[in-house]
């Protein structure tokens, strides 16, 4: 006997079903790929050509996955791409951030300065204060920030290799 398969139609469908014939039965495995559609029996099926997606086998089940497949993970514009079971899947946009995406990594567009230039995390250019900013709490994503300690009535002032801003 086949069962019906429910697919929800969209976000905004205020959670809309229709039924689909499948193929789950008796000796079908509880997820599988039909095609380009991953049905998860007994009830649901999604249609991946839709969204740009592929079926593929993925994390024990059937799953939307980006088209093609990857041993590392990878950058695309400014996405970051990881590869989970072979499988591109994305991770961070960095433009989202403002950052490029460069070795699978964000970092600074080429037309910022890297945070590296400084020689140190904090620093002083008359009254303002530069400083690297972590991004995505990686630590090795860092951005150039700066800070005018003068719109608030301070100075920029640097001892003990930091710097700082406190009054004048």
């Amino acid at each position: 006997m086949r069962a019906q398969v429910r697919e929800r139609l969209g976000p905004d469908d205020l959670g809309a079903f229709c039924t689909l014939p499948t193929t789950c039965d008796a000796t079908s495995p509880p997820n599988h790929c039909a095609g380009n559609q991953a049905v998860m029996c007994p009830d649901q099926l999604v249609d991946c050509a839709p969204l740009g997606l592929v079926c593929a086998m993925a994390y024990g089940s059937a799953q939307c996955v980006t088209p093609g497949s990857c041993t590392t993970a990878f950058c695309d514009g400014t996405m970051i791409f990881d590869c989970p079971e072979g499988h591109p899947r994305p991770r961070l946009d960095c433009g989202r951030l403002g950052l490029d995406c460069r070795d699978a990594q964000c970092v600074p567009t080429a037309s910022e300065p890297a945070c590296g230039a400084l020689g140190a995390d904090l620093s002083c250019a008359g009254s303002v204060l530069s400083y690297c900013q972590v991004i995505d709490g990686t630590p090795q994503v860092r951005r150039l920030r700066t800070f005018d300690c003068a719109g608030l009535g301070l100075k920029c002032i640097t001892e003990g290799g930091s710097a700082h801003c406190a009054p004048k």
